[in-house]
């Protein structure tokens, strides 16, 4: 349950920081469900230190949650240090169902996300009148963006853990890897104009082989094929102005 949606965005919304941090502290059990909090609209720890360096108030809200409209895309680590999970509860970038540039927006927000230690991304917003943002129409048809948020939650499953990787291992990449006991999953994101021949480096995974899906321009998730991994390393030519998964 979250405390209040956007609290420094207007006047109708608006919620003082000190407001929050009197309504954790005083009225958070009563709610009687975990709490989320403070949605800033720009994730401005200014809303939340106070409640979260306060032992009580701490004790009565369980995650931290905000949106990265202008902010807030960052390390939260004081958050972290005082075992919070955090959660990026709200994001959207407009004209998304067939671009595939805006696509890669969307891509790279989730995995500066995940780099930056977050736990869950939400995407704003599934289906409903706006046709500007959402992923599928009310016929069911998948958009772009549909497709392109796949790349990472049809692999990336509950019990998935990320683990280190080297962001940007080479102009416009970016890469995420994430492990659930022996299985891997790596997300690599090319942000340029001109296909990559990117190496890539496992550490201790006994991975022999990936199956691999893209999305492109010319691509929905699409199966490209498979790869083999020998001695912990491996070799895949990533398009430009694409994401693509390597799984199990």
């Amino acid at each position: 349950m979250s405390v209040q949606n956007e609290p420094d965005f207007s006047s109708w919304t608006n919620w003082t920081p000190e407001e929050i941090f009197n309504f954790v502290k005083n009225n958070g059990p009563a709610v009687g469900k975990p709490l989320v909090m403070p949605e800033s609209y720009h994730f401005s720890d200014q809303y939340s230190d106070p409640v979260i360096n306060d032992s009580t108030a701490d004790s009565h809200f369980t995650i931290l949650g905000g949106h990265i409209y202008g902010g807030g895309l960052y390390v939260h680590q004081n958050a972290i240090n005082h075992g919070k999970h955090v959660w990026m509860t709200e994001h959207y970038i407009s004209n998304t169902q067939t671009s595939m540039p805006n696509c890669l927006n969307i891509a790279k927000a989730i995995s500066d996300c995940m780099n930056f230690n977050m736990n869950a991304y939400f995407w704003w917003w599934v289906s409903d009148g706006d046709t500007s943002v959402n992923l599928v129409n009310n016929g069911g048809t998948i958009f772009k963006n549909g497709y392109t948020i796949g790349q990472f939650a049809k692999w990336i499953r509950p019990g998935y853990v990320r683990c280190s990787t080297t962001y940007n291992p080479t102009s416009n990449i970016y890469v995420t890897a994430y492990h659930n006991g022996g299985q891997v999953v790596i997300v690599a994101i090319n942000m340029g104009n001109s296909q990559v021949s990117q190496q890539f480096s496992l550490q201790n995974s006994g991975v022999s082989s990936f199956n691999v899906h893209r999305t492109s321009a010319g691509e929905n998730m699409s199966s490209v094929g498979s790869v083999r991994v020998e001695n912990n390393n491996f070799t895949f030519n990533l398009p430009a102005q694409s994401v693509t998964t390597f799984h199990p």
